[in-house]
């Protein structure tokens, strides 16, 4: 289970959103805002990559930003939107980078470790591709590739900023639907940001909607979430409005 007690996230002291306060125990959790409102800074933080300002971030009852990296990184794993540029390393290496918390300092895999990359390859359906560079893959597939590395971490808790930036129309939907299955077929608790949003609402089961006019977080169940009207205080353009009938902005 995920808990965020207190947390205040931002930069050399300063907040960027109001404290949060929440549980999170399964399945997808989508997080939505207008560029700029900490949608990032909320994830790094609760990856353990930045630190909070105020307050904590507890899985299974350990405060993350006071456990050791190696722990940490069997507890949840990440996917963010920077391009990878390890283009010289195949498919195989990089969904293998995902044992390096369970290796030993040599980075030698196992028997097991080999299992679990060539499954956790198979689950994002590119296991054809284990010797393939990188470099010569397509944005959907490479997006792939990278949360096959995830999921061969073998967390409970996999983190995702805009999983679906750089994708064509029909990889964004793939990539959701994947999602879904991370989520149905393999037990993963997901935390993703995205700007596709009837795409992410439509295997959304929680919602976590950073509230433009008062720099809170809005989150409960999907449908809680999508009746509260904050889906209307997202983004400051007044001619943009959500529409609950198509689950997406009009």
């Amino acid at each position: 289970m995920l808990e965020l007690r207190n947390l205040t996230v931002g930069y050399d002291g300063h907040a960027i959103l109001s404290p949060v306060d929440l549980t999170l125990s399964g399945g997808i959790a989508v997080l939505i805002g207008a560029n700029g409102c900490g949608k990032s800074t909320l994830l790094r933080t609760i990856a353990a990559t930045q630190l909070p300002v105020e307050g904590h971030v507890i899985i299974d009852g350990c405060d993350m930003h006071a456990t050791p990296l190696r722990r940490t990184a069997r507890m949840m794993s990440m996917v963010f939107t920077d391009r990878t540029i390890a283009g010289d390393l195949t498919v195989g290496e990089v969904a293998a980078l995902g044992r390096t918390p369970y290796t030993n300092v040599f980075g030698r895999l196992g028997a097991d470790d080999r299992a679990i990359v060539s499954d956790a390859l198979r689950a994002v359906g590119i296991d054809g591709m284990s010797n393939r560079k990188l470099a010569t893959l397509s944005d959907g597939e490479r997006q792939k590739a990278m949360i096959a590395r995830a999921l061969a971490q073998s967390t409970p808790l996999i983190i995702m900023d805009e999983p679906t930036s750089f994708l064509d129309a029909a990889s964004r939907i793939d990539t959701m639907h994947l999602l879904r299955s991370l989520r149905d077929d393999h037990g993963k608790t997901i935390i993703l940001s995205t700007h596709d949003i009837a795409p992410a609402l439509a295997v959304a089961d929680t919602l976590w909607v950073v509230d433009r006019t008062t720099r809170t977080l809005v989150h409960g169940s999907r449908d809680t979430v999508l009746a509260s009207g904050v889906m209307d205080r997202v983004f400051s353009s007044p001619s943009v409005r959500f529409s609950p009938s198509a689950l997406d902005y009009r």
